[in-house]
């Protein structure tokens, strides 16, 4: 994931949710410019995986983009 962010950002995080329930969250720090983002090294039940993305933000925003799952081994 790419993120950037503006202002005042107080919280962000990402959270991937496996077809068992199980969660992986990565928290997003605020920034200024594009920063790349990773949550490496994880592993996934098979089947449909939900990411969700918070933000909590007093006027600041998050812009998101290229998020992706990459399949190894």
């Amino acid at each position: 994931m790419r993120e950037n962010s503006q202002c005042s950002l107080s919280a962000a995080q990402v959270t991937v949710t496996d077809a068992a329930g199980g969660t992986r969250t990565l928290t997003v720090p605020a920034s200024s410019g594009w920063t790349r983002r990773e949550l490496a090294n994880i592993s996934l039940a098979a089947g449909t995986a939900t990411v969700t993305i918070r933000v909590s933000s007093g006027n600041g925003y998050l812009h998101a983009d290229a998020l992706s799952l990459v399949r190894t081994g």
